[in-house]
């Protein structure tokens, strides 16, 4: 009877974005704010290179790196680059003194 009732519901009540992260890796978020803390910006599609992910799930992660304020995107050199925010250099700090109190 349940399955019914759900069954008659409309589609659109529930929708799925599949642009939006679903899962946060962690190991990917601290090499992306590492990675732009020493090399200060980075284009997209290089630096998606680098930490070895498809473009698209890249960008899924740059946009939840935007929407916490911890990087921004720029027009540099008519190119569209990556940089840390105020916010996401703190964090940057905080992650490097914990990977010192660990060692």
């Amino acid at each position: 009877m349940i399955f019914y009732q759900y069954k008659s519901l409309p589609r659109n009540v529930v929708k799925y974005d599949k642009s939006s992260l679903q899962r946060i890796d962690w190991d990917i978020v601290t090499f992306i704010l590492k990675y732009l803390y020493e090399n200060s910006y980075e284009k997209k599609t290089r630096l998606s290179m680098c930490v070895g992910l498809q473009y698209s799930r890249f960008l899924r992660y740059v946009k939840w790196l935007q929407l916490v304020d911890w990087i921004d995107v720029i027009k540099k050199d008519n190119s569209n680059v990556l940089v840390l925010t105020d916010d996401g250099i703190i964090i940057c700090n905080k992650l490097q003194g914990e990977s010192k109190e660990i060692i």
